[in-house]
């Protein structure tokens, strides 16, 4: 019998075998500071579901973390990435936050690090249009949730087991959350909870993923091509009076200071922007 035709199977398969056998340690180092400080602004996957990066990033006093969802990534001269740049600064914003990361989404991000944020300053921006009747959708949390994020906030151990047992309470109000039984459990008795919320085999070959396609990231920022408004060595004051003329110059169609471009589609579909009945003060989002 030939083996040749069977050669790339072979082969293919042997590395593929290999790789699920190699330990995650051997692949963390592919992040190190060059890949934090070039995933500032870049909004992927790997920053926003991972835990390597996030890592490098607390382990650093370079950057001041920005937590948000979709207005981070507007392509802005005074987006915070743009704004916090050089101009009197000490620190690198590094953004972390897309559409759809509400309340629970970065609660979680931001508790895989619980046991890094001593004496650490961060921001959070929140958004009106989150605390609806609903919050967080099944869509956003089927989308954003990450369970390696997960999995390394059950690990902190500086975390108490009251919080920890409130974050799997909320997540089990998810019908697509993975592990239910590991959560069921915490929620009920987390002392008599074993093993962890993913296996250790399955988190290595996570990491190991996500190393790789920090290494090879082909995806652009979205804020590649925005040009500050001011020069670098601008006071806050120079900036502030740039910021309200280009704010004045982009809202003359209406009295409400809402840009032009955005005002002409609210006109154009008022119907549509009426919705009150969607908000509420009790949202889920409050308690999230």
């Amino acid at each position: 019998m030939k083996l040749k035709p069977f050669l790339p199977i072979l082969i293919s398969g042997a590395v593929f075998i290999v790789f699920l056998l190699l330990p995650a340690s051997w692949f963390t180092g592919l992040v190190n500071e060059k890949t934090v400080e070039d995933n500032r602004t870049s909004l992927t996957d790997q920053v926003l579901k991972g835990t390597l990066i996030q890592d490098k990033l607390y382990e650093s006093n370079k950057y001041y973390p920005i937590y948000g969802s979709s207005e981070l990534g507007k392509d802005d001269p005074f987006n915070p990435a743009i704004a916090l740049n050089k101009h009197n600064a000490n620190k690198k914003a590094f953004l972390l936050g897309a559409g759809g990361s509400t309340d629970l989404i970065n609660a979680v991000e931001l508790a895989s690090q619980y046991d890094k944020l001593k004496g650490k300053k961060l921001t959070f921006i929140i958004s009106p249009q989150w605390f609806t009747n609903h919050g967080l959708t099944n869509q956003n949390f089927d989308a954003r949730m990450s369970q390696t994020q997960i999995n390394q906030m059950f690990q902190q151990k500086n975390m108490s087991t009251e919080l920890k047992r409130r974050y799997a309470q909320r997540l089990l109000q998810f019908p697509h959350v993975h592990n239910k039984e590991y959560l069921k459990s915490y929620a009920k008795n987390p002392k008599e909870t074993k093993d962890s919320y993913i296996s250790g085999f399955k988190e290595n070959q996570l990491i190991k993923i996500e190393a790789i396609k920090s290494l090879f990231a082909m995806d652009k920022s979205p804020l590649e091509h925005v040009k500050p408004a001011t020069k670098p060595d601008a006071s806050w004051d120079e900036m502030k009076q740039k910021a309200v003329e280009i704010g004045k110059a982009d809202t003359t169609s209406n009295k409400f200071g809402i840009r032009d471009q955005y005002w002409k589609l609210i006109q154009e579909s008022k119907r549509k922007v009426r919705r009150d009945y969607e908000f509420n003060v009790n949202s889920p989002e409050f308690q999230d």
